[in-house]
């Protein structure tokens, strides 16, 4: 399972209130998926006349330093996105409570997801995770990202 390599996918909850940097606090993350989490993973977030610009720089538990930008929509259709083999398309939306959802899909079927919330002091930013195994059984992964002072 790669789900690491699917973090890099993760989008701002509302524009404006998650412009900045955020880092992965790996204390306060948990999960039961049996992959390790990233030695480190840190998320840009800029606005976008079509959404948001997502920079990642991640460590991955071996020790590789991976980077990462694009641009997150939020209209609710499928985007195609090739640099990932376990997912051709992405398909984010923002809810009226200001949760986000992101559909990661291969071949129109669902095969992650996050939903994510900006904690009420807007300094934590929560992600929960879940990917489907091999085996067909949903998987969880919450991270807790903290804003970084620019």
């Amino acid at each position: 399972m790669r789900i690491i390599l699917m973090i890099i996918f993760l989008a701002g909850i509302v524009s404006g209130q998650t412009t900045g940097t955020w880092k992965m606090n790996p204390d306060k993350s948990r999960h039961n998926d049996g992959e390790p989490l990233p030695r480190s993973l840190i998320m840009r977030f800029e606005p976008h006349p079509a959404g948001e610009v997502v920079t990642v720089w991640r460590i991955t538990p071996e020790g590789r330093s991976e980077t990462d930008s694009f641009i997150q929509y939020y209209d609710g259709k499928d985007h195609t996105y090739l640099r990932e083999e376990r997912f051709d398309s992405i398909n984010a939306r923002k809810l009226k409570d200001g949760t986000i959802t992101v559909m990661f899909k291969k071949g129109g079927k669902i095969v992650f997801r996050h939903a994510y919330r900006l904690m009420s002091d807007g300094q934590l930013m929560m992600i929960e995770e879940q990917v489907l195994s091999k085996t067909g059984q949903w998987l969880d992964r919450t991270l807790v990202f903290e804003k970084q002072k620019e």
